[in-house]
């Protein structure tokens, strides 16, 4: 959506003589940075690690303990009989399926979190963006990542002072 309007401001700028005899001033903003490294976005990694940091501990667990059981029929298997390396690899195949099945569930909450946090951090942020638009009269601000840009000088980047207006704001 910035990516449009960006557009169109780029493309009036060319097409409306007298907007075009100003000098059009452009700007661009890492808005992953932006939600990285503001205080809304630092204070969200930290309720999602604290949220979902244990279930993943967990995860990770039960992987190893299955990797360890793998690791034992291997080692184990020329003093089995066939009867009890069938059992065993049924018991991993079985419990490696049941934490697939909790990693996918896992997975999918944590990117609707995500995707939750990320639109609660958004609405601000683009805020943001427009008040260091105003202040350094930008008429048309990029994101970093998605604007296609092959080149721009960096002092166009507005995203540290995006990232200090954002936190001014959210104090």
């Amino acid at each position: 959506m910035i990516y449009r309007a960006a557009l169109l401001a780029l493309g009036l700028a060319v097409t409306v003589p007298g907007f075009a005899a100003q000098s059009t001033a452009v700007g661009y903003v890492d808005m992953g940075k932006v939600l990285e490294q503001s205080r809304l976005g630092q204070n969200a990694q930290e309720r999602l690690e604290k949220e979902f940091g244990p279930q993943r501990t967990e995860i990770a667990q039960e992987e190893l303990a299955i990797r360890q059981l793998k690791e034992g029929l291997d080692r184990d298997k020329p003093l089995m009989s066939e009867q009890q390396i069938t059992k065993r690899q049924q018991e991993i195949k079985d419990k490696l399926q049941a934490l697939q099945k909790k990693a996918a569930v896992f997975q999918e909450k944590l990117m609707n979190e995500q995707q939750k946090i990320t639109q609660e951090i958004i609405g601000p942020a683009l805020k943001a963006v427009e008040k260091v638009a105003s202040k350094r009269k930008v008429s048309a601000v990029f994101e970093r990542t998605r604007a296609g840009l092959l080149y721009i000088e960096d002092g166009l980047n507005l995203t540290d002072a995006v990232l200090k207006q954002l936190d001014a704001d959210t104090k």
